[in-house]
């Protein structure tokens, strides 16, 4: 699965809990509020397997409301409807459609950064093999084989 799935994936399950305004890119200075912005997520690296490796999201998804005490509450209410789903998030496809798949999130902690800001911090982790080179098959092996007299 591609991160852009993931994260819309994410997205979906968010807003389908809370029905406001997202937003993806920088923000404006009149942006509407109540609202969630979606910056993009930290992204770390380390090998997993000699096949694979394994990248660590981690999402910093903002929910703005009109007081500290509105955006709190829809933070704890989403980290809440995230843990009360054992942190399994259903995939989507490109139409929106549920694929039967799940994304297992590994982490979602609501905390206060401002007055009318939250943050929900949302990781989870996604392994992805290597490119392999691709060679020719072995077909036949054929042995030359002598055996020592005596």
């Amino acid at each position: 699965m591609m991160i852009e799935q993931e994260m819309a994936s994410i997205m979906k399950f968010l807003y389908d809990r809370n029905n406001v305004q997202l937003y993806q890119k920088r923000l404006k200075q009149d942006f509407e509020r109540p609202s969630m912005y979606f910056p993009p997520p930290i992204i770390r690296s380390f090998p997993a397997t000699v096949a694979s490796y394994k990248n660590i999201y981690l999402w910093f998804v903002k929910v703005f409301d009109k007081d500290s005490e509105a955006a709190f509450s829809t933070a704890s209410t989403l980290q809440t409807a995230l843990m009360k789903k054992r942190l399994l998030v259903p995939e989507i496809d490109i139409t929106g459609a549920e694929t039967g798949g799940y994304i297992r999130l590994t982490k979602a902690h609501a905390r206060e950064l401002d007055d009318g800001v939250c943050q929900l911090e949302i990781d989870w982790n996604s392994i992805y093999g290597y490119e392999e080179e691709v060679f020719d098959k072995i077909m036949n092996f054929n042995f030359n084989t002598f055996l020592k007299e005596g």
